[in-house]
């Protein structure tokens, strides 16, 4: 974790909302890249890759992520992941995959703050400003409808049989 967002937390008041990005990794190595949204506004957003080598571009996707839990001790959280099944966004993004071929596939979660992303600030964010990434594997489907399809995450470590 970078000093200067801890420091930004830190204070009395925080200038600039939590922004959360995810990353999911498809079976033919290609990544996508995709946020819950922005204030009210569905547009994209950038922010630099992981190496700090490239600008992503993360796509405005109804999503919410349930359930995070961090102990020290006892069984590890399963949080899910709940993407709106509403419109073809997350269909055309998956390039003709369906959502069972993602069984087993990396959901990376990063958060930074607004003011961190590409064109908020200038060159404020090279290398990237952001809390810890949290990396899962999607373990299952655990629902999906006309209206959102809901994945199990688990962490890499937790899976049956490692």
């Amino acid at each position: 974790m970078s000093n200067l967002i801890a420091t930004d937390l830190q204070g009395q008041q925080v200038d600039s909302p939590l922004i959360d990005l995810f990353e999911m990794s498809l079976p033919d190595g290609t990544e996508i890249y995709f946020h819950p949204g922005v204030d009210e506004t569905t547009s994209t957003i950038q922010f630099r890759s992981l190496d700090n080598s490239t600008i992503n571009t993360y796509i405005a996707l109804p999503l919410i992520m349930d359930g995070i839990d961090i102990q020290a001790d006892g069984a590890m959280s399963r949080p899910t992941l709940t993407i709106a099944n509403v419109t073809a966004v997350l269909g055309n993004a998956l390039s003709g995959y369906s959502y069972d071929d993602l069984i087993g596939r990396t959901v990376i979660r990063r958060q930074t703050l607004q003011k961190y992303l590409v064109g908020q600030t200038p060159d404020v964010s090279n290398p990237p400003i952001e809390l810890n990434k949290a990396k899962y594997k999607i373990d299952r489907i655990a629902s999906e409808s006309n209206i959102s399809v809901t994945f199990e995450l688990a962490v890499a470590y937790d899976l049956e049989g490692i």
